[in-house]
């Protein structure tokens, strides 16, 4: 898949193809066209989408009507990200200009096109580390070995607010439901003057006045060297 990996600008995407990118994608349950393709991947000439498809770089549709394709909203993202299909991956939502990461256990690095996505955002952005209490980890291990470390350091970097908050109901395996639930709870958080931030989520009650949130601000990623 890395050898097929474009080089993508999405501060491309959004100013010049943002119309054609629906809010939510990418959609589990929802599928796109050519059009839509094209632009996730920013901009794409007739010529360059032929040899992509003729070399195999663009997948066989998931379903054809006549003369037109379509692929599911997923499918058109990991080919563009080289996202591996996993129920524990990372999610990576995007809604207008936020952007929502999920970091679970199992999950893989944040591909360099991911970040970039991130990075370049324009909105909110909300990063959630669940390590749910039925989370497995290796014995002699730490809890988070199972975790991609990496990510979760760089997101930490990039955020001004960094907490532990509770998810007061069942998380839901359903990848838009759990980004929607994780929202919510965000929602009554007093972070609003925060842009991005980084938020540990459990599901078992702790006392407040032992667990103190760190606010900064500016990102050790936003400071000069």
């Amino acid at each position: 898949m890395s050898q097929h990996q474009p080089s993508l600008d999405f501060r491309s995407v959004r100013s010049r193809k943002a119309l054609a990118i629906p809010p939510g994608f990418p959609h589990p349950r929802r599928m796109g066209g050519t059009k839509l393709f094209k632009a996730v991947y920013g901009g794409v000439s007739r010529t360059t989408w032929s040899k992509w498809k003729a070399t195999g770089k663009i997948p066989p549709p998931d379903k054809q009507i006549g003369a037109l394709s379509f692929w599911r909203e997923q499918t058109i993202w990991r080919t563009v990200t080289g996202e591996t299909s996993s129920e524990t991956g990372n999610i990576v939502a995007f809604r207008g200009g936020d952007v929502t990461v999920v970091f679970r256990a199992g999950a893989p690095e944040l591909t360099e096109t991911e970040r970039t996505a991130i990075a370049t955002a324009t909105g909110q952005v909300r990063f959630f580390l669940c390590s749910w209490s039925d989370t497995p980890f290796p014995p002699d291990g730490h809890p988070l070995q199972n975790y991609p470390a990496d990510s979760i350091a760089w997101a930490i970097d990039r955020s001004t607010l960094v907490e532990p908050r509770l998810l007061d109901c069942t998380p839901s395996r359903d990848a838009e439901e759990l980004v929607a639930q994780l929202l919510a709870t965000d929602a009554d958080a007093d972070d609003e003057d925060h842009r991005v931030s980084f938020t540990m989520m459990t599901l078992t009650p702790f006392d407040p006045r032992k667990l103190v949130a760190q606010r900064r601000e500016r990102a050790p990623a936003d400071m000069p060297e």
